[in-house]
């Protein structure tokens, strides 16, 4: 899919997105009555439930911008760490597969079953 494709298809989901928010917010005009941390207020059922909307995807952005950030760090980490010459255990070798752990064989009849 070229970038235009996925510019016009971006486009027309925006469209269908505006269209089912209009409909809702005509088809939930009632008022309800809102009490929270010791305010009052009347606000009309549609704007009640995107207020909730928008602070749950605020709430989400920020948990996972701190997860990103956390994971990007590990991985700078490891990255530094690899450019140093250590090996971390069961990371990848230079062949593409984990690292086994070396034991001690028990004696002549001992078989691996690896």
């Amino acid at each position: 899919m070229s970038r235009t494709s996925a510019a016009w298809a971006g486009l027309w989901a925006a469209a269908v997105v505006l269209i089912v928010f209009i409909v809702f917010l005509l088809s939930n005009t009632g008022s309800v009555q809102i009490s929270f941390a010791g305010l009052h207020g009347d606000l009309p059922l549609a704007v009640a439930l995107l207020i909730a909307l928008v602070t749950g995807i605020v709430v989400t952005l920020i948990l996972g911008t701190a997860r990103i950030t956390q994971v990007r760090r590990l991985a700078r980490r490891r990255r530094a760490g690899d450019q140093a010459g250590q090996q971390p255990a069961n990371r990848p070798h230079h062949n593409g597969q984990p690292q086994q752990p070396t034991t001690k064989k028990a004696g002549p009849d001992h078989v691996d079953h690896r």
